[in-house]
């Protein structure tokens, strides 16, 4: 029984898009430690923010941690997507002393079950030790900001282009249109 959400315990610094290509784009010569560039940062990790938001997707690689009470039957897929390198994965339980023990690399799998997502299982017949608590530690998001598709790089364009014209939270077409171009990559959640 999953005890909670996977929770992002490390993101990366680097934002998606970048300063100069954003300040290019809003025909400005802001520099970063300016207060119109500080501005323009804030707008640039707040698109970031809402493309992850609507989307359901880590846009850049972060990591995260999924705390289970016990280990479960059959695969554990990961529900924060696209799903890192499986050699990233790393399961550890508590042992019946209270210590913290690391999983053997050898006796779970973990893989890539499409070009977003990934599982998690023991290997063949393996069982797991009697225990209360399971952390798996795994990576999701892209891995280079090249690798993120462009519907929503621009999505990301369009949002801070919405906010920096205007200066202000109201919805409008420009917003509209980005969520169009997110929608094609919104990741079902099932709650």
């Amino acid at each position: 029984m999953i005890s909670a959400l996977p929770v992002r315990t490390a993101q990366s610094a680097q934002l998606p898009l970048t300063f100069q290509a954003v300040v290019g784009s809003l025909r400005t010569r802001a520099t970063e430690q300016s207060a119109e560039g500080k501005e323009i940062l804030r707008l640039m990790r707040a698109a970031r923010d809402r493309v992850e938001a609507y989307t359901h997707q880590q846009l850049m690689e972060a990591e995260y941690t999924l705390t289970l009470q016990g280990w479960w039957n059959g695969e554990m897929i990961f529900s924060v997507v696209p799903f890192g390198k499986p050699s990233d994965v790393k399961v550890s339980y508590l042992d019946s002393e209270g210590n913290i023990q690391d999983l053997a690399m050898n006796r779970f799998r973990a893989r890539k079950i499409s070009d977003k997502q990934g599982v998690v299982r023991l290997v063949g017949t393996e069982s797991f030790p009697d225990t209360d608590e399971v952390t798996i530690t795994f990576k999701a998001g892209y891995p280079s900001a090249n690798e993120i598709p462009a519907d929503l790089i621009d999505a990301m364009y369009l949002f801070i282009q919405e906010r920096y014209a205007n200066r202000a939270d109201t919805p409008d077409e420009k917003t509209r249109t980005s969520e169009t171009l997110m929608n094609p990559h919104v990741w079902p959640v099932i709650a």
